[in-house]
């Protein structure tokens, strides 16, 4: 059987938490970080940078200022930023995972490692640092030290659905497949995740559960109906079971949503230039 393509998971940023915030009335500049907070949420970074530009220098103005630099793909400004606000208020853990999910991004992984430890020594019961350092400990091979890690995030946060994606994805190179299975159907449950469908999707086509890959592929689609691979990966399932205008089509769609895809064209032309099989 062909191989599909197994989604990965990203690098999360600190939690926005109201409780980093001040309950007193709020100011034209409390307003304008909670703006600013707004702003990420909704992943209107620029306009975050430029509420918190105008919100003062208190730390988690500069913590926000930060997230929005590194969402904007400034990574050195980013990391200035957060060491400004961790030497204003060194004791916040949130401030440390934010510096390591940069510093990560910046491929100084011992620098991000050093970051989260930090943040764990501040809270240990840190998810977001616990998940964090995972993925980092997964990207370098350490796949042992990331189960730890993304376990104990879900310890302290069950409903964690990237740290259940992440596990799912060490379960697969320690050999485990149906536990690998259980935490992408967990994080499926928990949000709209359609990569977790996709991982689903992609360890049943393996063992040779062409029924349940494509009900996971057509819970993605249907979720994500403009990520090109989720179609090339419905059509390859297709275009393997001699159904060769379902496979067009998909491949079709591949095409018009990821055109510069030379894969898509090549998969395409296979199942419109493929004779059927006598019987089918």
């Amino acid at each position: 059987m062909r191989n599909l393509n197994l989604l990965q998971t990203l690098l999360l940023p600190l939690a926005l938490l109201a409780g980093c915030r001040s309950s007193t009335s709020a100011s034209d500049q409390d307003r304008l970080v909670e703006r600013g907070w707004m702003q990420i949420e909704l992943g209107d970074a620029a306009g975050a940078l430029a509420s918190f530009e105008l919100a003062g220098s208190a730390p988690e103005t500069l913590a926000g200022r930060a997230q929005a630099l590194a969402a904007l793909g400034a990574l050195r400004q980013a990391r200035a930023a957060y060491l400004e606000a961790i030497e204003l208020e060194p004791q916040v853990a949130d401030w440390r995972v934010g510096l390591g999910v940069v510093e990560a991004s910046m491929h100084d992984d011992r620098a991000a490692l050093a970051a989260f430890d930090l943040a764990l020594e501040l809270d240990p019961d840190s998810p977001k640092a616990f998940y964090n350092r995972g993925r980092l400990h997964a990207a370098a091979g350490r796949n042992s030290a990331a189960l730890e890690d993304y376990s104990a995030a879900i310890r302290r946060f069950d409903r964690f659905a990237e740290a259940y994606m992440g596990r799912g994805l060490v379960q697969i190179e320690l050999g485990d497949t149906d536990a690998a299975i259980a935490d992408f159907h967990r994080a499926g449950g928990l949000s709209p995740c359609p990569e977790a469908h996709v991982n689903c999707a992609v360890l049943h086509y393996a063992e040779g559960n062409v029924r349940h890959a494509l009900t996971e592929l057509n819970t993605a689609i249907r979720l994500e109906g403009s990520n090109a691979v989720f179609y090339a990966n419905r059509g390859r399932i297709y275009l393997d079971l001699g159904q060769f205008e379902l496979a067009a089509a998909d491949f079709e769609d591949a095409m018009g949503l990821g055109p510069g895809v030379s894969a898509y064209r090549e998969l395409y032309r296979e199942a419109t230039e493929t004779e059927p099989k006598s019987g089918s």
